[in-house]
């Protein structure tokens, strides 16, 4: 068995973590469709809300990125190194909210040009109408030339799973998963300790709370069956009335937690597992990066269909402490740092140490490793220009600082 199960195409094999949180909504999406938030994910520093999109529009003043308009202006930066900011481009913001309710866009980077595929996006509803050409799922128009579709064809009304990218102005599918035909085949999901199991020859018993679930031989985990653990369970009534597991995953730890992390280095170990050692970000905007590692077993879902694991990569590491500096990871998901240059004056300096410092360019936040310092050291107002690596925290991991020494004062 490999050492950890990749999510590689998400559209092929659904990861219990994000079928878990997909399907958790599914009786409510069959009464009602679930609308997709334009803001995915709030960072800390220094923007307070961070999403990424199509551009759909360029206006005076105002851009439109997905559903969501923000207000661009002299102080908004647009990182264009992978290509223009143009009408059809995939990018990401970082912005802040104003005081009228509006979003402030402090920066937009291009991930990739008009024209090439944008990453994969998972939504799930009821078929509303069909065509010949296109489908409407959720609200959402799109287009099933070249789909993976499933057979037979599915009817009006039924609940469907699609996995889709933009390709310029048009939502494609590339996937169609039929999740049920009436209310009452929609799957069941639960979670508990593993209070007891019984074991056969084609698969396993296992009883959680109020629930007795068929799990069979390919769906087991390596091992002795983790009695007394947290599992979380999807599950569906076959024709002859058997709760049968189609997912599980068992809960690593009581008390989870997240992590937002540089990969330094991945190591292989002996009884298959892996040891990855991380630069670890704390919660507070000026704490000092921590060298830490991560635990990654057989039971870790690793998400890498926006980015392969490697050094460099940057992680959102969910699991538990196990020690200090020391983590054993439920769920990474990975995503590939977006290299940038900046300039200007330093208007801010904190956490000068032996291991490096803070410095604020403008309203961009920069980690200066040690060894990453000039010699004659870092001051308050002095021009610098930045190259290095924009994180998922909206820090700026600097590769290369250069002292503009002759500039005008």
């Amino acid at each position: 068995m490999k050492a950890k199960r990749r999510i590689q195409s998400a559209y092929l094999t659904a990861g219990v973590v994000v079928a878990t949180a997909m399907l958790t909504v599914l009786v409510v999406a069959w009464a009602q469709p679930i609308r997709a938030r334009s803001a995915q994910a709030a960072t800390q520093m220094p923007a307070q809300v961070s999403f990424e999109h199509y551009l759909f529009d360029v206006g005076s003043g105002k851009w439109v990125i997905g559903n969501t308009t923000v207000l661009v202006d002299a102080q908004t930066q647009v990182v264009q190194e992978y290509g223009p900011a143009e009408r059809g481009a995939w990018v990401k913001v970082w912005a802040t909210q104003t005081e009228a309710g509006g979003l402030h866009a402090d920066m937009i980077v291009v991930l990739r040009p008009k024209g090439q595929r944008s990453p994969p996006i998972q939504f799930t509803g009821r078929l509303a109408k069909m065509s010949a050409d296109e489908w409407i799922v959720d609200g959402r128009l799109f287009k099933i030339a070249g789909a993976i579709l499933p057979e037979p064809l599915p009817e009006k009304d039924w609940l469907l799973w699609v996995v889709a990218e933009q390709r310029s102005l048009d939502l494609y599918a590339l996937f169609v998963r039929v999740i049920a035909r009436s209310a009452d085949e929609v799957p069941r999901e639960f979670e508990g300790a593993l209070a007891s199991y019984k074991a056969s020859e084609a698969g396993q018993w296992w009883n959680i709370g109020s629930h007795s679930v068929w799990i069979t031989k390919t769906l087991l985990p390596a091992g002795e069956p983790p009695v007394g653990k947290e599992v979380e369970v999807r599950a569906v009534y076959d024709d002859a009335g058997t709760l049968t597991a189609e997912a599980l995953r068992v809960v690593e730890g009581p008390s989870p937690m997240q992590v937002n992390a540089l990969v330094a280095h991945i190591s292989q170990q002996a009884d298959g597992a892996q040891v990855w050692n991380v630069i670890a970000f704390g919660s507070n905007a000026e704490s000092e990066p921590i060298a830490s590692a991560v635990h990654v077993s057989r039971n870790t879902m690793v998400d890498e269909s926006r980015a392969t694991a490697r050094a460099g990569q940057w992680g959102e590491v969910h699991g538990v402490p196990i020690g200090t500096g020391l983590y054993q990871a439920d769920v990474i998901r990975l995503e590939q740092p977006v290299l940038i240059t900046v300039s200007g004056n330093i208007r801010k300096l904190t956490s000068k140490s032996a291991n490096g410092a803070w410095l604020w360019i403008d309203n961009r936040q920069v980690w200066v490793a040690a060894q990453k310092t000039p010699p004659a050291g870092l001051r308050m107002d002095e021009p610098v220009v930045i190259r290095g690596r924009l994180l998922g925290n909206g820090v700026i991991w600097a590769d290369q600082v250069q002292v503009q020494k002759n500039a005008a004062p």
